[in-house]
């Protein structure tokens, strides 16, 4: 007599992934009487075969920790947010008072609070909640790649913007445009090779 598991599915219930455990009952003739079954949740389950630090003191304090910086974090975002629409809306209905740096600072402003949020979403997503990485992420640290997704997306506007300010008003400046571009190039491909290692370790 054994016990019998079933495949995770989603609970009705709760909407979380449950796992079905039915055992046997037979009298002394060998006779079934019952079956029982007993409904556990997936992530008990695991913790049952396989205790992880996520639930010692130190994982619990890590996820208070990542809480508090997101937060933060979430808070500098919004400020940053605010000041960068403040830049638009501060000479109110005339926008001819608007000048080009005035527009430069703001897109600066609201591309690094995207930046932050998008890290904190990952933050959060990946330490606090615990949500599993996607198929074929392998051991690649989500948080990281995310990250630095966002830097070189915030990099590649700035040095747009960059590129059309000095061809406006100083073009002897372009070069240090080109420098910036460079560096993001090369952000792009180290994000590659690191993508590419993480890949190939995870396929061996």
């Amino acid at each position: 007599m054994y016990c019998e598991l079933s495949d995770p599915y989603p609970s009705i219930a709760t909407k979380q992934l449950v796992v079905t455990a039915s055992f046997p009952i037979y009298d002394v003739e060998d006779n079934l009487l019952a079956i029982i079954c007993v409904e556990v949740s997936l992530k008990n389950i695991l913790r049952m075969v396989h205790p992880s630090s996520v639930d010692s003191m130190f994982g619990t304090a890590s996820k208070i920790v990542y809480t508090i910086f997101s937060i933060a974090l979430f808070f500098v975002a919004m400020l940053l947010f605010i000041k960068g629409i403040d830049s638009f809306i501060g000479h109110g209905i005339d926008f001819h008072k608007v000048e080009i740096n005035d527009m430069f600072k703001s897109t600066i402003l609201l591309t690094l609070s995207l930046a932050i949020v998008d890290l904190v979403k990952a933050i959060f997503e990946e330490e606090v909640l615990g949500k599993e990485k996607k198929h074929g992420s392998g051991d690649t640290h989500q948080t990281m790649v995310r990250f630095l997704g966002s830097i070189i997306i915030a990099l590649s506007i700035e040095a747009l913007m960059l590129v059309f300010k000095f061809a406006l008003n100083d073009p002897s400046q372009l070069l240090y445009a080109v420098y910036l571009i460079l560096g993001v190039t090369a952000l792009i491909i180290g994000l590659s090779y690191y993508l590419k290692v993480s890949h190939d370790s995870c396929e061996k």
